[in-house]
């Protein structure tokens, strides 16, 4: 892997916490709108909303810009897990 080079060596647990965001992340719109698989699409989020916590957690222990600027993804995700889960109540 060409970015864990150099400096970003140390910071590779971080970069595969976000990495693992952006795979779950890009896994909810297919599941939620093609598949039609809402619960599993609820799962999915839920993990997310958990990884993208971690992945604030981990950042901070660098640089607390860096951690605070994924404040507003977390709230934007915790706003569809929510949607997500009204939809699957009330379905």
């Amino acid at each position: 892997m060409w970015w864990v080079a150099g400096p970003l060596k140390e910071a590779q647990p971080e970069f595969l916490l976000y990495a693992a965001g952006l795979l779950l992340n890009g896994a909810w719109t297919p599941l939620f709108f093609a598949a039609d698989a809402r619960v599993v699409a609820l799962a999915d989020i839920v993990l997310l909303d958990l990884v993208i916590i971690a992945t604030i957690v981990a950042f901070a222990r660098r640089d607390r810009i860096s951690a605070s600027l994924l404040w507003p993804y977390l709230a934007w995700s915790v706003f569809a897990t929510a949607l997500n889960s009204a939809i699957v109540v009330l379905n």
